[in-house]
């Protein structure tokens, strides 16, 4: 048999490893997240071959070329379900959702987001809503990638960046 517990306690103390992945809702899911970073990292790139791309204002081929750029958010946090940690990039309109909630409860830290799409492409827009706010122990932030680390190990870029 598998690991059994009783109550929340031992979500705080469960398995989380030092890996992770990016987080990308699929149509008709329904995330149950958990927020464990206490604020966003922000960068403006390029959607370039299925994924945003860094900007680097200086040398950019893709501005050379004239394609526009967006500025994205990025957030760490855990899947409830899987207890799998999680990237998340997002936009600017979620982003004002996550600043207004982080605003009125003091942090990022513990915002239970519970994040799906729109429509049934894998494009739609997210809708996102925040259920509660959960105390999340130093333990586990500890043991879980910074927004900076998962930034570095996705771009290899140097922490002074962007």
């Amino acid at each position: 048999m598998g690991e059994v517990g009783s109550g929340f306690a031992g979500f705080d103390e469960g398995r989380v490893g030092p890996s992770w992945h990016w987080l990308h809702p699929r149509p008709g899911e329904v995330v149950d997240w958990l927020v464990v970073s206490s604020e966003p990292l922000w960068f403006t790139g390029h959607f370039q071959a299925g994924r945003m791309m860094v900007c680097n204002t200086n040398l950019c081929s893709m501005c050379a070329l004239g394609v526009g750029k967006q500025r994205r958010w990025v957030l760490v946090g855990i899947d409830r379900k899987s207890k799998e940690v999680q990237a998340w990039e997002f936009g600017d309109s979620v982003a004002e959702k996550v600043r207004a909630w982080a605003e009125k409860y003091g942090s990022c830290i513990g915002l239970n987001l519970e994040i799906r799409r729109a429509g049934d492409s894998v494009h739609s827009k997210l809708l996102v809503e925040c259920m509660e706010v959960r105390k999340v122990s130093e333990s586990l932030v500890s043991r879980v990638p910074t927004v900076m680390e998962v930034f570095t190990l996705t771009f290899g870029l140097t922490s002074n960046t962007p």
